[in-house]
């Protein structure tokens, strides 16, 4: 045992242990030292981190928002086709139920008349000259239309069938001043011309 003490590598065990015992009194007072500056630098440079923190967090946000940009402005696109699709559509729908009420009303007419043939028409033209008593209808004889026959509305009588072409009619209406009209008159039941 006494050669150990007096050997080399107690020597070398005694000057490891010196140094580790020297570094760590060296690390405790530098670190003792450095910690008030460490302090110091830390809140000088807090603002100038948070600063940062926050710009860094707003540019985030803005090129989010950029993005998020285009989508939205492709959906609005989108949407604004669809309104448009819709508005269309209302109006088709409107101008359906129109022609619905005003076929109801012939129906009216059919259900108390069912001896009648019925052939839907549309004016195409006016007289140039006197554009109240005569106009022409898109039917004719093609559609079963002949001369003489009653064009009326669910309002009442509109007029006659004057001429009759292939696809064409011309009606004179009882604003003419020529033309002559069978009624019956319903309280009485007395018929007559007017």
């Amino acid at each position: 045992m006494k050669n150990f003490f007096s050997g080399r590598g107690f020597k070398i065990l005694c000057t490891a242990v010196g140094v580790l015992l020297v570094l760590s009194i060296l690390f405790v007072i530098i670190g003792n030292w450095i910690a008030p500056q460490s302090q110091l630098i830390s809140t000088v440079t807090t603002p100038f981190r948070e600063a940062g923190a926050y710009i860094s967090e707003n540019i985030s946000r803005a090129f989010t928002a950029i993005g998020r940009l285009d989508t939205l402005e492709d959906e609005n696109n989108q949407l604004r086709e669809e309104i448009r699709l819709y508005r269309e559509q209302l109006l088709e729908y409107e101008d359906h139920k129109r022609e619905n009420e005003y076929f109801k009303q012939f129906l009216g007419i059919k259900e108390q008349h069912s001896d009648f043939t019925f052939q839907p028409a549309t004016v195409i033209a006016r007289e140039t000259t006197d554009a109240a008593s005569s106009f022409s209808i898109d039917v004719g004889s093609n559609d079963g239309v002949a001369v003489n026959d009653p064009v009326i509305t669910p309002d009442g009588l509109v007029g006659y069938i004057s001429q009759v072409g292939a696809a064409m009619s011309t009606v004179t209406t009882v604003l003419d001043l020529k033309i002559r009209v069978g009624a019956l008159i319903n309280r009485t039941r007395e018929s007559g011309v007017i």
